[in-house]
This record gives C-alpha cells, structure tokens and sequence, in this order.
C-alpha cells in the first residue's frame, strides 16, 4: 500500500493540474494531507462515498495519464 501511495504521490505532482478541481482537492488532502475520507467530507461537506468516488476517478485519471504520456517514468529514468 505504501508502494501505491508514493506513486500516486508523484502522479498528483506531475498530473494535479489536469484533475478537476474536486478531484485535486481530495486527493491533496487524502495522499498528502493523510485525512481520512470520513474528514474530507465532513470539510468539503460531501458525502463519504463522494469522496470515495473522487478518490478512486482520481487514482485512475493519473495512472491513466501516466500511461499515455509517461512524464513521471522519464524523470525516473533520467535521475537513475
């Protein structure tokens, strides 16, 4: 699970700007800020499961990106 949480980490760094704006704040405040989603949605006065489901079209945008475009994977490449 750690493994997934640095990746998505350094997704979110390259990709956050291509991300909705809900989808960038939770994210932020999930993989960065470490809340629970129980917290997010009380502090973005949504539901859980709208938190759950921003995570997750979130998670997926940003593989999904990473795959097309590959930005992350060059840096890795570069700095090794």
């Amino acid at each position: 699970m750690n493994e997934k949480r640095n990746e998505i980490a350094v997704l979110f760094d390259h990709y956050s700007s291509l991300l909705s704006p809900r989808q960038r704040d939770v994210l932020d405040l999930y993989y960065n800020d470490d809340l629970s989603l129980s917290e997010i949605a009380e502090d973005l006065g949504i539901t859980r499961q709208g938190v759950r489901n921003a995570v997750v079209t979130g998670e997926k945008l940003l593989f999904k990106l990473e795959n097309s475009l590959g930005v992350a994977g060059r840096e890795r490449m570069i700095r090794a």
